[in-house]
């Protein structure tokens, strides 16, 4: 691929954000944006707390005709509000972050 575009790996790597070692494997970056151990643990129960919500009698109800969610339908539903939760999670720190504190990113 690099050869086509007539640039080199390196370059391919700086743009993905990916160190490369001589040594070694390409190797990810990691950014200030980054989510933490404790920004997963903080994710999991949220998302916990909303997938009881959904099987709670007192809950908004998303189901359709009264019918209540598959559990293929709930494991997908769960897996969208992670990708949700996790992406809007690192645009409030990208956005909230002061600069003194990115370490040289925009």
């Amino acid at each position: 691929m690099a050869t086509g575009l007539r640039i080199t790996d390196d370059e391919i790597f700086k743009l993905a954000g990916i160190t490369k070692d001589q040594n070694s494997l390409p190797t990810k970056e990691s950014h200030y944006y980054d989510l933490t151990e404790k920004d997963e643990r903080n994710i999991d129960k949220e998302l916990e707390d909303m997938m009881n919500g959904l099987d709670s009698k007192h809950s908004l109800s998303f189901f359709q005709n009264g019918q209540e969610l598959s559990d293929q339908d709930k494991e997908l539903l769960k897996a969208s509000m992670r990708q949700t939760l996790e992406l809007s999670k690192q645009l409030a720190k990208r956005k909230f972050t002061p600069k003194k504190y990115r370490n040289g990113e925009e």
